[in-house]
């Protein structure tokens, strides 16, 4: 499995430029707000569109402006996770995780609502609306809605920023227990270095709608406790850049 993009886009004083080549199973794109992190997740998923460039998954190619290739989002095997989840406010956990499921016969939607349920253990949950559900079992429901659908890339945009600290060293727990029954590829959007750490494999850093480094997690900060400060030697130019320290 493979994510190829080269893409570039201007949006008013912000150009996007990114090229990327990953097969690694958890991606992580980090870097300040207003970097391009989310506007690369958009590209891919076909919501927002490049001016011009390239995104291909697994060979299959999405977008393509030389050849005037565009595929919709909704033919694109790809997962969103967003960073408000946008559950629907007037359906229920169960309904909200089968939702993509429509054009399956009714008997095996709830089939895979109901697996799906017991793996992010909310089955007690299933009658409730999002509004009776607390931060993390919202964001619980918002995976399994994007992975019931069994998507070849799964795209998270900050899926921790709303909650607070014992609640996110919780679900990254969990969220990594999931993902590891995943075939696909996670791409991983945050600004914080060590979710980026705990959860992905390689980490892109961005600055200014670029990408200017691309490497394993354990070559860009050899010493996981003090990911802070221990940025390897060859990298250390980017710690003030994007003042890490």
């Amino acid at each position: 499995m493979a994510i190829d993009l080269d893409i570039h886009k201007q949006l008013d004083k912000f150009r996007l430029d990114i090229h990327l080549h990953t097969d690694e199973k958890k991606l992580c794109l980090f870097g300040p707000s207003g970097a391009g992190k989310t506007m690369t997740l958009n590209c891919i998923a076909g919501l927002e569109t490049p001016d011009e460039g390239y995104i291909r998954v697994n060979d299959t190619v999405y977008f393509h402006s030389e050849e005037r290739c565009n595929i919709p989002p909704a033919k694109r095997k790809i997962g969103y996770v967003f960073q408000n989840y946008a559950l629907f406010p007037h359906m229920t956990v169960l309904q909200n995780i089968i939702f993509g499921l429509r054009r399956l016969p009714k008997k095996k939607q709830l089939e895979r609502g109901e697996h799906f349920l017991e793996v992010i253990r909310l089955t007690a949950q299933k009658d409730r609306y999002p509004s009776q559900l607390s931060g993390g079992q919202q964001q619980r429901v918002a995976l399994a809605r994007s992975l019931i659908l069994e998507p070849d890339v799964l795209l998270m945009d900050e899926p921790f920023s709303a909650l607070d600290y014992s609640l996110k060293k919780e679900l990254k727990e969990e969220l990594l227990a999931i993902l590891s029954n995943y075939s696909g590829q996670t791409v991983f959007v945050t600004h914080n270095l060590e979710e980026a750490y705990d959860i992905c494999d390689s980490i892109a850093i961005y600055s200014e709608g670029h990408i200017i480094a691309l490497d394993k997690k354990t070559k860009l900060f050899p010493e996981p406790p003090q990911v802070r400060v221990s940025i390897a030697p060859e990298y250390t130019h980017l710690a003030e850049l994007l003042r890490l320290d």
